[in-house]
């Protein structure tokens, strides 16, 4: 029976190219996955309007509520006082 032989630097070699080429793929797929990412449209939400009823600018068509305050009992019944800022 004759078996191929591998010899260590071989081995080496071939281990080695085969991780790069392994990293080298996902590197390219994650950057493909990270230009399409939901924070690049951010950038298309438009510009700020005037603060509203509470205080906030934010984009046309967006909304916001005030859950809780600095020092003050969150809005529901839970009791607790929401932390100092």
């Amino acid at each position: 029976m004759s078996s191929p032989l591998v010899n260590r630097r071989k081995f080496l070699q071939m281990g080695a190219t085969g991780i790069g080429i392994f990293a080298a793929g996902g590197l390219v797929r994650n950057s493909q996955a990270a230009s399409s990412a939901p924070f690049y449209k951010l950038k298309d939400i438009g510009p700020l309007q005037p603060p509203d009823e509470n205080g906030f600018m934010l984009p046309s068509g967006f909304s916001c509520r005030v859950v809780a305050r600095s020092g003050e009992v969150p809005v529901g019944t839970s009791g607790y006082t929401w932390h100092s800022s």
